[in-house]
């Protein structure tokens, strides 16, 4: 079988019983269940993930993942809430900035030259 198609049906299966939503830059998933179990989420973590149980902070190294790389969590009986987002590293915010400094500083080398190429078309005159 096509491992497209099986991710895909994971997914559909998995997402059955959970809400999602997101709230600023963070993926709130919440579902409810019978018993203490494991439950797989149809969510992926990353090294930088910040994960929160039930309002606790939980170890990114210490979450298990299934074979198709969902996060699979043990959670309480009752209603539970997950709260997942992304800390980027230090090299992304240095890069981010660096690309926005160049992108100003090119807006304005070009309003320069434009103005120069008005100044020199008045004086032409």
């Amino acid at each position: 079988t096509d491992p497209y198609s099986l991710y895909t049906e994971a997914l559909r299966e998995r997402s059955k019983d959970v809400a999602k939503t997101i709230s600023r830059n963070t993926i709130v998933v919440s579902w409810s269940q019978d018993n203490n179990h494991k439950k797989d989420l149809p969510l992926i973590i990353y090294k930088n993930s910040k994960i929160e149980l039930n309002g606790k902070s939980l170890l990114v190294s210490k979450i298990q993942t299934n074979d198709i790389g969902f996060i699979s969590i043990k959670a309480a009986a009752g209603t539970n809430i997950l709260k997942l987002s992304y800390n980027p590293g230090a090299f992304f915010t240095y890069a981010e900035l660096v690309s926005r400094i160049s992108w100003f500083s090119l807006l304005l080398l070009l309003f320069y030259s434009f103005l120069r190429k008005i100044a020199r078309y008045s004086l032409a005159m």
